[in-house]
């Protein structure tokens, strides 16, 4: 017997799907502090929306933990690379230090030729330039040394996930 909630997963191609969660980790990468911890079912888009989650916990009750500063950066794998995820970051003052699902050159921004007054077509454009514009905006970002620094110690973090695995059974 499984647990009817947990959902078939598969953590790369030719391995088998097993019934899973997924774990998340929000770390403080200088001081390798676990600050978030959490478990969710296995669907596509909930490492992001799990961070989004734990990073609005921690914006809400950072002074009730006594943490000197908010949050400033957020680093990840390419699976935090969507366009809408670099959006939610931007839209609360943290800059995305995640490799995009898009390319590397910056992108047009888009225009159209009729204006609309259809509500709903107007929100889809909007937010399809809000992402444009923050794709563009990381591009900007990945240039920068700070950049660079903070790929180098998103590591720290794997370490913590293998020890977990390793030493806790997670």
């Amino acid at each position: 017997p499984t647990d009817p909630d947990a959902r078939l997963y598969r953590k790369g191609n030719h391995r088998e799907a097993r019934p899973s969660y997924l774990a998340h980790d929000l770390i403080d990468t200088k001081s390798r502090v676990i600050l978030r911890r959490q478990a969710s079912p296995a669907t596509g888009s909930a490492e992001r929306d799990t961070a989004l989650e734990m990073l609005d916990e921690i914006l809400e009750t950072k002074d009730e933990w006594g943490l000197p500063h908010r949050p400033q950066i957020l680093t990840g794998d390419t699976g935090y690379g969507a366009g809408r995820f670099v959006t939610a970051l931007i839209e609360r003052d943290i800059k995305p230090h995640v490799p995009l699902l898009a390319g590397e050159a910056k992108e047009a921004l888009p225009a159209w030729r009729r204006r609309t007054f259809n509500l709903e077509q107007k929100r889809a454009r909007d937010q399809k330039l809000k992402e444009a514009q923050a794709r563009n905006r990381v591009r900007d970002i990945q240039q920068t040394a700070g950049y660079q620094i903070s790929r180098k110690l998103r590591i720290r973090s794997e370490h913590l996930f293998a020890e977990g695995k390793n030493q806790h059974g997670l």
